[in-house]
């Protein structure tokens, strides 16, 4: 199967975009988008998903709004259509690579939509590979870039439409890509691992902050009580597209 992807010179295993090198299910690649206006009335977060040797996409969005929150899980079959990251009502344009992205959520019966644009303002920060063995046995191997920067467009929830505005309200992303234990359900015919667990349980956070100077540091606490300060970047500079 080709793709139109597969006129470009950079394949790097014998075979079309349309297949991965391995057929571990649980490698997948996808993104993954928050957003939030600057006075607090709506924030979400938004992904999509490929898994490409379960043959499948699967995008959802979960807004926050007035103290309640919506969700709308959206799942098809990945082929023919791979290349068009959209999925029901829902779908992602990336119209400059690492610059700007635009979000869209068609109106459904759910009642929620939106149409929103994010311009990055910082150069993408690539993490390190996570690489997680476990007696040996690779658990998960997965890539992962960043990048921050400010958004435009609406959101609607009911009858209620915000507006975004580029000059207050911000969005975070990442694209990653990989395998990651617990996506893309279990490795059949697997032994249960031994050993060390892949990650402590808890909680994900994200701080999106804007400061006239580049600097800044971020504090936090253990289970125990014990401070926990990471992120001083007093001194730092900025890196903008």
């Amino acid at each position: 199967m080709l793709l139109r992807f597969d006129e470009y010179p950079y394949h790097q295993i014998t075979a079309s975009f349309a297949g991965v090198a391995g057929s571990d299910p649980q490698w997948n690649d996808g993104h993954y988008v928050c957003v939030s206006d600057q006075a607090g009335q709506v924030c979400l977060a938004s992904s999509l998903r490929l898994y490409h040797n379960n043959d499948v996409l699967d995008g959802f969005v979960c807004l926050r709004h007035a103290g309640r929150q919506h969700n709308i899980r959206l799942s098809r079959r990945l082929r023919p259509h791979m290349d068009e990251l959209a999925v029901g009502p829902l779908r992602l344009e990336i119209i400059e690579p690492m610059r700007l992205l635009r979000l869209v959520l068609e109106d459904n019966e759910f009642g929620i939509a939106l149409d929103v644009t994010c311009r990055s303002v910082t150069v993408p920060y690539e993490d390190p590979a996570e690489v997680t063995r476990v007696d040996g046995r690779l658990i998960s191997e997965r890539m992962t870039y960043e990048i921050t920067g400010k958004c435009a467009g609406w959101v609607r929830v009911g009858d209620a439409r915000y507006e975004l505005d580029p000059a207050a309200d911000s969005f975070f992303r990442n694209h990653s890509w990989g395998y990651q234990a617990g996506r893309g359900g279990p490795r059949l015919y697997a032994a249960p691992t031994v050993g060390a667990r892949r990650r402590v349980p808890g909680v994900r956070r994200l701080l999106l902050c804007r400061s006239e100077r580049p600097q800044g540091v971020r504090q936090g606490r253990h289970h125990d009580g014990r401070p926990q300060r990471r992120g001083d970047r007093r001194g730092a500079r900025p890196a903008v597209l």
